[in-house]
């Protein structure tokens, strides 16, 4: 979050160690594409304690989809923080631009579900692609 981008150059810029920044963008972008490295084992942990951190007030969480390099689409639910979008969960699927079925909404409502503090509110919003009854029921 200190660099204010998910690009690796501005976020190698803030690290602060001895290494050249070239380096680093480099060590970041083996790591970034190593297949070994998992959501569950590497990501999740801080997903969980932000949320754990921020369940004392109703979470604002947003749904969205987009378009992602190499003809992939991406599903996505963010907590919203300070005026920051901040990913939490997400699904990719090879595609051009488009809407996602809602069982893919669906699934990532229920991935959201298993890591948002038990008895938290949460405020879920979404533009007119999330608007599915069966999305609806399964958040509700």
């Amino acid at each position: 979050m200190g660099s204010n981008s998910a690009h690796l150059p501005k976020i190698a810029k803030k690290v602060p160690d001895n290494t050249e920044k070239e380096s680093r963008v480099k060590r970041f972008s083996r790591w970034v594409n190593d297949e070994r490295i998992e959501f569950e084992c590497y990501y999740l942990p801080y997903v969980e304690a932000l949320l754990a951190s921020l369940a004392h007030r109703p979470l604002l969480l947003a749904i969205d989809g987009s378009e992602i390099g190499r003809g992939c689409l991406i599903s996505m639910v963010s907590v919203i923080y300070e005026k920051r979008a901040l990913p939490i969960a997400w699904i990719v699927v090879r595609g051009s631009k488009g809407h996602f079925p809602e069982e893919t909404h669906v699934r990532l409502s229920e991935q959201v579900h298993d890591i948002v503090p038990e008895g938290c509110d949460v405020i879920f919003l979404g533009d007119g692609e999330f608007d599915g009854t069966t999305l609806q029921a399964t958040i509700a």
